[in-house]
């Protein structure tokens, strides 16, 4: 999109000098006001033609260096602006919804194409969109101005931000799990994560066999222990009042920080959302797990039709024991409790986090949650 911005009044002051030299060379006959009206009729044409031709001719790229942030991160960017029309006078401002902690700047191009570095940081989750860019394009005299947008370049997921939390210990559900361990297996139940090659003073029960008769050459099983906790996070994505929204950022921005650290410490998570979209990710364990929640939470539109206590019902728990499940929600009303109770394995650990808009204290929802034995935290925002 191309348009002359009205800023400027120059243009104007000057097509009337030059229309008065006209008129006064046609009065009194001098041939010296009727060269200065033209020559300043032709530096306006002159100046709109070069304009004109700059904005037509820029070029604008944008060089992403972080596709995934998490709110309140950096995003690196590498702007590239070049034109075929030199000497063109250019001005880059960026409109999208993001704290720029570079300022536009203005710059003269030459043949060379112009290379700056420019940081933002998001303030809020989801798919963010780069842009949109506008370039102000000027002629060398500084007398016209055409305005040209770009549309988003680039589009970064940004994350939720982690808060700072102390670690949520996971009880009933993980001893069990070692125990079960020791009774299938050995007390040092492991999992095999990697092969590499063999080093001096590694153990030889450590060989992998098959991989070394392939290669050649000894290799060796990188091992971890094998927690036995798996970990579900039931998060409540039915819609809010405009007033009470901010709830649903802070139980996402809870829902990240658990599976972070979860996941930190070598436990299965998974996730289940009824938002705009469902979304249910089986607990899994490792990084690429992690960057699979984190992406979920970003894209996550809070205007699910499905209640709480029917989510909780459609969910398959058949041959899941021992687990840990852990309901995030804004729902005060108690019907989902009975439903929590009921639906999940009998064995499980269930864990609730109750967020309220401050001052809004749920009592009958609270003495559920104590009747049922469900370990809570109430959240005020």
């Amino acid at each position: 999109m191309l348009r002359l911005t009205s800023s400027r009044q120059r243009p104007w002051l000057i097509l009337l000098i030059a229309l008065f030299c006209l008129m006064a060379a046609q009065g009194i006959g001098s041939s010296l006001f009727a060269r200065i009206g033209y020559l300043l009729l032709a530096v306006l044409g002159l100046s709109l033609a070069w304009a004109w031709l700059g904005a037509v001719r820029v070029h604008l790229t944008r060089e992403l260096h972080t596709p995934r942030v998490a709110v309140g991160e950096r995003i690196s960017e590498l702007i590239n602006i070049s034109s075929t029309v030199p000497w063109s006078v250019i001005e880059f401002c960026d409109d999208a919804p993001v704290v720029h902690l570079s300022n536009g700047f203005v710059t003269t191009l030459t043949r060379l194409p112009v290379c700056r570095e420019w940081y933002s940081i998001p303030i809020q989750r989801g798919y963010l969109g780069l842009g949109p860019s506008r370039l102000i394009v000027s002629d060398p005299f500084g007398l016209f101005q055409f305005e040209r947008q770009f549309a988003p370049m680039h589009h970064v997921i940004v994350h939720p931000a982690f808060l700072p939390m102390a670690p949520l210990h996971i009880g009933r559900s993980l001893e069990w799990g070692r125990q079960q361990a020791g009774r299938q297996r050995s007390p040092q139940a492991t999992t095999i994560m990697a092969v590499r090659e063999y080093r001096t003073g590694d153990a030889r029960n450590r060989i992998h066999w098959r991989t070394t008769a392939k290669r050649g050459i000894p290799m060796i099983k990188e091992q971890t222990h094998e927690p036995g906790a798996q970990i579900w996070i039931i998060y409540d994505a039915t819609p809010l009042p405009p007033q009470t929204a901010m709830l649903h950022e802070q139980g996402i921005a809870i829902a990240a920080t658990r599976a972070h650290q979860w996941l930190a410490a070598g436990h299965a998570v998974g996730l289940v959302a009824y938002g705009a979209q469902p979304t249910v990710l089986p607990p899994a364990r490792g990084a690429a797990q992690r960057m699979l929640i984190l992406d979920a939470l970003a894209m996550l539109v809070c205007e699910g039709a499905t209640p709480l206590a029917r989510v909780i019902a459609q969910i398959d728990w058949h041959g899941q024991r021992q687990l840990t499940i852990c309901v995030i929600t804004h729902d005060c009303q108690p019907d989902w409790v009975a439903m929590f109770g009921y639906a999940t394995p009998v064995q499980s650990e269930r864990l609730a986090v109750l967020l309220t808009a401050q001052g809004d204290a749920p009592p009958a929802v609270i003495q559920a949650l104590h009747h049922a034995q469900i370990t809570t935290t109430v959240v005020e925002v």
